[in-house]
């Protein structure tokens, strides 16, 4: 038997309380006593030009002032709608080749991820990725969310699915405490055209651990031979 302390469950009410209520807090994951697998999921806006459009598309986009960046990352990668819809008409042309490149990469990140958990399913899997980590720049989001939705898909509506957050708008911070969780991985899937990606690669297998690599070389060319053709 337990006894509670406090009968009266709010002896202190608040004279102003808020009216919303709190939300659910989101699922966590101790990493640090918790075996896992590890994503590093690379396709935020600045990949997916630097891939589609090139090196010196990419110099304008990551040297440009705020406001002409948010403008740059929705005129190329505002697509989710028309990822859902199954759909790419009424996009302009680079439109078109930036979802096809989006959706191609989805797709080998399931397919990378479904061969590294598929007998690994009770594992947590943590993914790592700047999409999301800036508020302001929500443009890929919709992209995160296929390869989530794709993974369940592949190992099951059990597989546990953590996304790596962070309330520090200081990225390169962030990306640093991510780099050092992820090496503690037991398996990891990785960009192979990332150096962020490869020195966690290093690490996990240094560890012990399993690396398994995703190829995310010529996006740009690669016309749509993915799993769910928009073209069509």
């Amino acid at each position: 038997l337990e006894l509670n302390p406090n009968p009266n469950p709010n002896p202190n009410p608040d004279p102003y309380p808020n009216p919303e209520p709190k939300p659910e807090p989101k699922p966590s994951l101790e990493i640090s006593t918790t075996r896992f697998n590890g994503v590093h999921f690379n396709a935020d806006v600045d990949w997916l030009i630097f891939r589609v459009h090139g090196r010196h598309r990419f110099r304008r986009y990551f040297h440009a002032p705020k406001a002409e960046r948010l403008r740059l990352a929705d005129a190329c990668c505002r697509l989710g709608s028309s990822y859902r819809s199954g759909v790419g008409l009424g996009l302009t042309r680079e439109q078109t080749r930036v979802l096809q490149a989006a959706v191609t990469l989805i797709n080998r990140y399931v397919d990378a991820a479904t061969r590294a958990f598929v007998h690994d399913e009770e594992t947590p899997i943590v993914v790592a990725t700047s999409i999301g980590k800036d508020p302001d720049f929500e443009h890929s989001r919709w992209i995160l969310e296929a390869f989530v939705q794709g993974l369940r898909e592949e190992l099951g509506s059990g597989a546990r699915v953590y996304v790596g957050a962070s309330p520090s708008r200081e990225l390169s911070l962030t990306a640093a405490a991510e780099m050092h969780a992820l090496s503690s991985a037991q398996r990891f899937v990785y960009d192979d055209q990332s150096t962020f990606s490869r020195f966690v690669a290093h690490r996990v297998t240094a560890g012990g651990g399993r690396a398994y690599p995703v190829g995310t070389e010529d996006l740009s060319g690669e016309w749509f031979a993915g799993k769910k053709d928009i073209t069509a």
